[in-house]
């Protein structure tokens, strides 16, 4: 084309708009040939057109995989680095110990050592689990006690603590101003009073029994379930 012209982009999302104008904002035309069975040889063709195609996607998804990825891989290093400091220790006291511990989530048939992953016996299992019926047992006895521990249960307590060791993600300072137990409860009577159009007053339920007694529930080292149940 000899004379000036402009091509003019409309780029969206899904989509970009395009077409060719004159230096008097007119669309170019251009006779072109048609091919195929036609009487027609020619026809007049305006210069626009918009090409579509699929909006694009964020990598929400795939970042979300790798990051768990790259969590279960973290987390088997720190394992894999406990048991090293422990292996010569953990040798003298129980050379299959950890083996145990690998083959814990097989099926019974597919297991080379014992059937049994902490002690190897189902009388020191049994012991075991009456003594200290979750992890937060054994890592509270430990704690607490001044004897010498089995080496086993001293990795078991750590394993735990390394293994889940929760996140770091919380910003700013942690504000503890505010956390009494009549503070909680003069914010919940409000929201309680906005929500159910209610007019209950702190004042009148301040000296009750059962003010006093749903303050005690809260303060109460109760779990969830148990204070909701309370």
């Amino acid at each position: 084309m000899k004379k000036p012209y402009t091509i003019s982009l409309d780029i969206g999302t899904n989509s970009v708009g395009w077409a060719v104008l004159t230096d008097q904002y007119d669309l170019v035309k251009r006779k072109m040939k048609i091919s195929g069975d036609s009487e027609k040889k020619q026809i007049k063709k305006n210069f626009w057109g918009v090409r579509l195609f699929d909006e694009g996607e964020t990598a929400a998804k795939r970042r979300k995989s790798r990051t768990d990825r790259r969590r279960v891989e973290r987390r088997r290093n720190r394992i894999s680095y406990l048991q090293e400091i422990f292996a010569i220790q953990m040798n003298e006291v129980d050379d299959n110990f950890f083996n145990r511990l690998k083959e814990s989530f097989y099926a019974e048939s597919d297991k080379k050592y014992n059937r049994h992953p902490f002690f190897g016996t189902v009388e020191e299992e049994v012991a075991y689990y009456k003594d200290f019926p979750t992890i937060y047992h054994l890592r509270k006895e430990l704690i607490d006690s001044q004897k010498k521990a089995d080496l086993r249960l001293v990795y078991l307590a750590l394993a735990h603590i390394i293994k889940y060791r929760g996140h770091f993600l919380i910003e700013g300072a942690l504000d503890t101003k505010n956390t009494s137990i009549d503070e909680m409860f003069k914010q919940f009577l409000q929201i309680y009073n906005q929500v159910f159009a209610n007019d209950i007053e702190e004042a009148s339920l301040k000296k009750t029994e059962k003010n006093q007694e749903v303050a005690q529930i809260l303060a109460e080292k109760f779990t969830r379930k148990d204070k909701l149940d309370k």
